[in-house]
């Protein structure tokens, strides 16, 4: 099986400088829980920093195609941040809404042409405020939670209406002290990467998304 891996710099691992992201957590025990010589796993990391929907679009099929190299393929979204951004002088968010969902359907649609095995890791979130507004590397944006909020529940919906898998990973982290789990505001710390990487696996487990390539 390929496991196929979309996102942005959080799905790409940055800040968690233990072991390099949930992502690769994830490669990582897959790698050594099961994987054997009956049961191969090619895992690509295909995540890019400050991809949002838009961008993703612009490179998702081109990414999957030369990578078809297994029987299964396996492919996990995990974006929607930087979508949700909003820029401070006119309080816009870098896309809009409607275009959110519309762009998450074209995903879901292009990712059903190769696979049956479809997972969105919702909007790694929340943020600490008092360093997303602005963002330090974007002072013209500001990260917001009643935006990130939102634009997770369209995915969460969207993810619902069209029968692909959904981790509520914003959900999950409110009920946590997630600040300490964050490294700069947005991105999660080792620990944060931890507790991302421990629900992704957990959920895969229950879901038996992985049963067949078991041992």
């Amino acid at each position: 099986m390929q496991i196929l891996l979309f996102g942005d710099s959080i799905a790409y691992g940055a800040f968690d400088r233990m072991e390099s992201g949930w992502a690769a957590r994830l490669r990582k025990f897959i790698d050594q829980k099961l994987a054997d010589n009956d049961h191969y796993f090619m895992f690509y990391n295909l995540g890019v920093d400050g991809d949002s929907t838009k961008e993703l679009l612009k490179r998702m099929e081109s990414e999957i195609i030369p990578r078809l190299k297994e029987p299964q393929t396996m492919i996990i979204i995990s974006l929607g941040g930087r979508d949700a951004v909003t820029e401070i002088a006119t309080g816009k968010t870098y896309t809009s809404t409607l275009e959110f969902e519309e762009n998450l359907k074209k995903i879901i649609g292009i990712a059903r042409k190769y696979t049956t095995k479809l997972l969105f890791v919702g909007v790694v979130g929340p943020r600490d405020e008092s360093k997303t507004h602005p963002i330090e590397w974007m002072p013209e944006y500001a990260s917001e939670n009643k935006y990130i909020k939102k634009f997770n529940g369209i995915e969460r919906r969207v993810c619902k209406e069209n029968g692909v898998h959904f981790i509520d990973i914003f959900s999950k982290f409110e009920k946590l002290d997630y600040k300490s789990l964050l490294e700069d505001g947005i991105h999660p710390n080792s620990k944060g990467h931890k507790k991302v990487f421990s629900m992704v696996r957990s959920y895969l487990v229950k879901k038996e998304l992985l049963k067949n390539e078991m041992p």
